[in-house]
């Protein structure tokens, strides 16, 4: 046939084929077929075409974020091309092309080259492809957004959402609550998205506000109609203006508002039994109708249905169950389709049934049964080992009281009560805090209580393959239960506390031979100790810069000694901020720089076997690891200005703290650590509360109570 591209001139004795601009895609073998009443006969010749690359490239618009998309470059050339792809990931020219690794199919004269690329950032592809003959390109944008093809209205009716584009006539039930949505890419549209109803724009009123939010990839407008009637049924619009190139983007929904109606199957074909020959294809239809707008699920034998979505899949909004190809294995059976609104449920059931399945004969039911009781008798032993194994675990958590110590019961959890009350019920990430044993290598021992020890140690290849010090709380193997109870709330509360400068930070755990009594909870390093031991340890050195005359600080006084002081890695150190300038008044909630830091006291020797300084105020439950100090040298004397600073980072602690609704209950000197560049940290505020209400709590001994500090409820 005669067009623009192709001309056949026939006469009697010949036929020509004309081909006008003849390109690369004209390439290829074409055939003359001529007959007559007695014979017929075929020619065929061959067009060799050469030429440059054409490159087009195939893909969507839009992409949704965090999916993977497979972009497709079809280009025309002969001889064959090299074809490589590039992504910018930038919108302008503050970024620069780089490389993507892509797969290609072979052709003839078409090749098609397909890249895999993740939707986190837009910007521009690119495909090139050059031959002999030359090169040719095409970029295309990549939009990133979180709304599907970049403009979307959404309408959901007592939790049933559907778009409004699919059907443009809805029909709402009266009574219901109904959200309409309209979201737009901020890329491609304005942001000022505006709602018209029967073409009066809608402001904001006392009975409907509009709500505007936005993400990093889209807009959205909404509002919210708690009960529709007729007064709410007409025309709704969503409008915005295309950017750059402007224009506007709409989209309407005529809205009926009417009385509302038990769901209804309209058309089944699920009424009848379905013998069907597999591989060959089927399908259930369960088309429906209702106001509200019906739900649909599907069943199997009786347990809810999800499609593969490759060889069976749903169409239609789900009303259409469809199997591309069927397999006698897996499909036959009783499938229903269950359709819901708040007036009632409708349903029909149909059976999947093959006639021409394999039939079995004697020999093949024996091989069978024996290859089957094979493989029962492997899987049953290692099965039967490893549930009796769970089970004896379980049952040792239990009695341990940490049965639910992974999983937690979040459900359960009352925002009114403090975190520390409800540990237990916190669950625990292994993902993001489990430390492999092998990775920790044990030091020597810090401290330790009646029933506590604190090591330092040592995470190899833990932060940029570098090695951090670290310290390892565990209990003794002669605990009772309560510690490990108690250790194990600790660490669920360190979880969920989160990170903070002036606290005590939680840098992992290993849990896995917790069913042994085997529990480290591993901190930040603060080689210092704590702040009582420190103090009674450094007191004759301490410079009081309270003026006499005046009664107010002067920093001035003791500088000479202050600025002549040799001082090891610690407060004083030279990394990082100088002390003087550092701003305790920032909102530093984030991780520390270096871990360099954990959770050690001292003595006033700072070696290991020496007991710590206690006053007789200083009443330390045997519950508590008694940490010492691993540090040596001469350090900075004390002056008021540090106790000033030290006490505003303490407030700042217990205001995080607060913040995340953790009680201490035991605020002290000795449960305050000192790191480097002069950083206090709280520590123990994660210890279970009912520790304290414990006898380990109770006063020992003919030692003074400082009554002043304490609460009433405390002294009986």
């Amino acid at each position: 046939q005669n067009d623009k591209k192709f001309t056949i001139q026939n006469t009697n004795r010949a036929s020509i084929l004309i081909i006008k601009s003849v390109t690369i895609k004209d390439r290829g073998y074409y055939t003359l077929k001529a007959r007559n009443g007695h014979l017929h006969k075929n020619f065929t010749v061959f067009l060799d075409v050469t030429d440059g690359p054409t490159v087009e490239i195939k893909k969507d618009y839009f992409h949704l974020v965090d999916t993977t998309e497979i972009v497709k470059c079809v280009v025309w050339a002969f001889p064959k091309p090299e074809i490589k792809w590039e992504f910018k990931r930038c919108i302008d020219d503050s970024c620069e092309y780089k490389p993507l690794i892509s797969a290609e199919t072979i052709g003839d004269t078409m090749y098609t080259s397909s890249v895999v690329v993740r939707s986190n950032q837009s910007g521009y592809i690119r495909c090139t492809a050059t031959n002999i003959y030359g090169t040719d390109e095409q970029t295309s944008g990549f939009t990133v957004t979180d709304v599907k093809e970049g403009f979307k209205v959404l309408i959901t009716e007592d939790d049933t959402e559907f778009p409004a584009r699919n059907p443009k006539k809805l029909q709402l039930a009266v009574d219901s609550q109904v959200q309409f949505e309209c979201m737009a890419a901020i890329q491609n549209y304005s942001s000022d998205i505006k709602w018209y109803f029967n073409n009066k724009l809608m402001l904001g009123t006392e009975d409907l506000t509009l709500e505007t939010s936005q993400t990093q990839f889209s807009a959205k407008r909404s509002f919210i109609i708690p009960k529709m009637n007729n007064d709410h049924a007409g025309v709704y619009k969503c409008e915005t203006e295309r950017i750059p190139r402007g224009g506007l983007r709409s989209s309407e929904v005529l809205v009926e508002v009417v009385a509302p109606r038990k769901p209804q199957i309209t058309i089944t074909n699920m009424d009848k039994l379905h013998e069907k020959i597999y591989p060959n294809s089927d399908n259930f239809t369960c088309l429906y109708e209702g106001v509200p707008r019906p739900s649909i699920k599907w069943y199997k034998d009786g347990s809810e249905f999800f499609p593969d979505n490759t060889r069976v899949k749903f169409e239609n909004m789900k009303q259409i169950l469809l199997f591309t190809k069927t397999n006698h294995t897996t499909d036959e059976g009783e499938y229903s389709c269950h359709v819901t609104n708040r007036l009632g449920v409708v349903s029909h059931t149909a059976t999947l049934k093959f006639t021409n399945k394999p039939t079995d004969n004697t020999t093949s039911i024996y091989i069978a049964v024996g290859i089957f009781a094979v493989l029962l008798i492997a899987i049953t032993i290692p099965l039967i080992y490893k549930i009796r194994k769970e089970r004896q675990m379980k049952k040792i958590l239990k009695q341990a009281g940490l049965e639910n110590f992974e999983k937690g019961a979040v459900e359960c959890i009352n925002p009114d009560l403090g975190i520390d009350d409800q540990a237990e019920l916190l669950p625990y990430d292994k993902e993001s805090w489990e430390i492999p044993k092998e990775k920790i290598k044990l030091g020597k021992q810090l401290g330790a209580g009646a029933f506590g020890v604190v090591m330092k140690a040592i995470i190899e290849s833990y932060q940029n393959d570098t090695d951090v010090t670290v310290a390892v709380k565990m209990v003794k193997k002669n605990a009772d239960d309560s510690y490990l109870r108690a250790l194990a709330s600790e660490l669920k509360i360190m979880v969920h506390l989160g990170q903070h400068l002036n606290v005590v930070n939680l840098i992992g755990a290993c849990t896995k031979h917790i069913v042994k009594r085997e529990l480290y909870v591993i901190v930040e390093f603060c080689r210092f100790g704590n702040l009582h031991n420190y103090l009674l340890r450094h007191r004759e050195n301490f410079i009081n810069q309270i003026d006499p005359e005046t009664g107010k600080i002067d920093y001035s006084i003791g500088i000479d000694v202050l600025s002549r002081s040799f001082s090891v890695s610690s407060s004083h150190s030279q990394e990082g901020p100088p002390k003087d300038m550092m701003d305790y008044r920032s909102n530093y909630n984030g991780v520390m720089q270096t871990t360099e830091v954990t959770l050690v006291s001292m003595s006033p020797s700072g070696s290991q076997g020496d007991e710590p300084l206690m006053s007789n105020n200083s009443i330390q439950p045997e519950w508590r690891s008694n940490y010492k100090g691993d540090y040596k040298g001469n350090v900075k004397p004390i002056c008021t200005k540090d106790l000033l600073t030290w006490a505003f980072q303490v407030s700042r602690g217990m205001e995080y703290l607060a913040s995340r609704k953790v009680l201490h209950g035991d605020l002290a000197a000795r449960n305050i650590l000192l790191a480097d560049n002069n950083i206090v940290k709280i520590c123990d505020f994660g210890l279970a509360k009912s520790m304290y209400k414990s006898d380990n709590y109770k006063k020992k001994g003919d030692g003074p109570l400082p009554i002043k500090w304490m609460s009433i409820e405390s002294i009986r």
